[in-house]
């Protein structure tokens, strides 16, 4: 019931006027942060807790993070020590890890419409502190990608992240999230919640127009990048429209009771008052790709047409 009525109440802010959505942004953000400082308070996690979490991971891929410490509680040592436990459990020489470094919070929609630049070398991580540390480090790279730029470090972080800017949605054949796909990699949520992975929307850009939900994107914006070497180029790209994340939201519950089901995603340990959780990419697209063959996507129920039968036949064989 309470979950109805939340979702009611976004979609009145959706049609709801700019200054209305942002005074109701700002009363949740500030809710959301004051839940954040009371778990601090009542909950501590030792550098050994984090270590220990850690330890249960199997880092022997290349890996991407999805971190909340506000779900977790005070962790000591902070960002530092957090990250460099990241970093050590991840032989650098032959992976590679991975960070979403998205430059901005709210809409993307939103976003867009400010016109923005997105220089690589200024443009903020508002993902995160620890997102930002991995960002900041010298052998880090950031793709161009206005809306869904991602960090990396380690041994092909370069490959992860040079042409994430030339396809045509944010998570094409070109974009880390696809590669890691392509390379069994894996994706740690360490405090982050499944409903906010954004794998997901790699399937909708993989079948394209035979992807039964509609309307996912908005029509294309032009956004002025600026490189590392300082030239300046235009990127295209669409953005997921907020009706149909509504949609995701409170409509996925089946689809991940499904993946974890079948080991596509599987706790690992417990956090503070979070949890530790991995998903194994290749297994997740398999398991995904027969749900939405059954009619079943993370927006809800779907008719399943013939095209979509083969080209989702098609992709289950490259990835078993």
């Amino acid at each position: 019931m309470k979950q109805m009525i939340r979702k009611y109440i976004q979609i009145l802010l959706y049609f709801s006027p700019g200054f209305i959505r942002e005074r109701a942004g700002k009363i949740i953000a500030k809710h959301e942060y004051a839940q954040a400082m009371e778990r601090m308070k009542r909950t501590k996690v030792s550098k050994e807790g984090i270590a220990v979490a850690l330890d249960k991971l199997d880092m022997d891929c290349d890996v991407m993070f999805h971190i909340s410490t506000m779900n977790i509680g005070k962790m000591a040592g902070g960002v530092k020590f957090l990250s460099e436990q990241i970093a050590g459990h991840s032989d650098l020489s032959r992976h590679t890890l991975l960070f979403s470094a998205l430059p901005y919070r709210g809409r993307f929609e939103e976003y867009l419409k400010t016109n923005p630049t997105f220089d690589v070398r200024t443009a903020p991580v508002a993902m995160g502190a620890v997102n930002e540390y991995f960002a900041l480090r010298a052998d880090s790279f950031r793709s161009l990608h206005p809306t869904h730029s991602v960090v990396a470090i380690g041994a092909r972080a370069e490959e992860y992240t040079r042409d994430h800017h030339t396809d045509l949605t944010p998570f094409g054949p070109h974009s880390p999230y696809y590669k890691l796909l392509v390379n069994g990699g894996k994706i740690v949520l360490f405090g982050a919640t499944v409903h906010n992975l954004t794998f997901f929307h790699v399937f909708e850009d993989l079948l394209g127009p035979a992807f039964p939900v509609k309307n996912i994107y908005t029509e294309p914006f032009r956004t002025r990048v600026i490189d590392r070497q300082g030239k300046e180029l235009y990127v295209i790209t669409p953005c997921h429209r907020t009706l149909q994340g509504i949609r995701r939201k409170y409509g996925g519950t089946a689809v991940i009771e499904k993946l974890s089901g079948d080991g596509a995603i599987r706790k690992v340990a417990k956090i503070g008052e979070g949890e530790v959780s991995v998903v194994d990419t290749r297994r997740f697209a398999v398991s995904y790709l027969e749900l939405i063959l059954q009619g079943q996507s993370i927006y809800g129920r779907h008719r399943v047409t013939r095209e979509l039968e083969n080209k989702i036949n098609t992709l289950v064989r490259q990835f078993k």
